[in-house]
């Protein structure tokens, strides 16, 4: 019994270790893993969230160019900051002849991107407030006042960490300037998504195809 308790600390240690050194600022871009789960070719993902500090919103946001982003485009509510500690919500994605769609429990399909971010919207209020104050963003060149004004654009407010395979936790650190890093103030986890490789990555897997494509013309024309 001993030995099992020694191990179960030793592996909770080990979690929570790998967990913090996994805080990431860098994967500001995601997608959805899964897009067969139902019959119209649309998939979902389920966040849960854990509320600490000041209450705040919560959704995703598109741009207008995933490799080299200058706007947003589009943005999805997924929570809003009266939301309880544990609530759940789904966000689903689809796809037609008009492009990538997508809907949350509080807002209907509006034509989105199978790319995005995630933002937060923070009432420093806490719970009572009914005016919003900041939007932070994963990419931290679109971190505002509410009114759009930029605020502490060259500051992370939203960290994220991935398991490697299909779930993503993302973190906030609310108060402007740079807060008190602990990043605890919101917690969203996402299943059944990843990150978009970095807009370089992004670039050169782009090239490697094509030279594939080229390779592949030279040995057919060769025949």
């Amino acid at each position: 019994m001993k030995i099992g308790i020694k191990l179960f600390t030793f592996l909770a240690m080990f979690f929570l270790a790998n967990n913090a050194f996994a805080l990431s600022f860098t994967q500001d871009y995601w997608s959805c893993t899964d897009f067969t789960t139902h019959e119209d070719g649309s998939s979902f993902f389920i966040l849960s969230v854990e509320v600490a500090g000041y209450e705040s919103d919560f959704g995703l946001f598109t741009v207008d160019n995933i490799t080299a982003p200058t706007s947003i485009v589009e943005k999805l509510l997924v929570f809003e900051a009266k939301a309880e500690p544990t609530s759940t919500a789904n966000v689903y994605f689809k796809h037609d002849a008009g492009g990538w769609w997508a809907k949350s429990n509080l807002e209907d399909w509006k034509l989105f991107d199978k790319y995005f971010g995630f933002y937060y919207g923070v009432y420093t209020g806490g719970r009572t407030d009914t005016t919003l104050d900041y939007l932070w963003y994963t990419d931290k060149q679109f971190n505002s006042y509410a009114n759009g004004a930029p605020l502490d654009t060259n500051i992370e407010h939203v960290a994220t960490s991935w398991n490697g395979f299909d779930t993503a936790s993302i973190y906030l650190d609310d108060q402007k300037g740079g807060g008190d890093r602990d990043w605890n103030d919101m917690t969203v986890i996402g299943n059944d998504i990843a990150p978009v490789p970095e807009p370089a990555t992004l670039m050169l897997l782009g090239a490697g195809l094509l030279g594939l494509g080229g390779a592949s013309r030279k040995r057919f024309n060769k025949k």
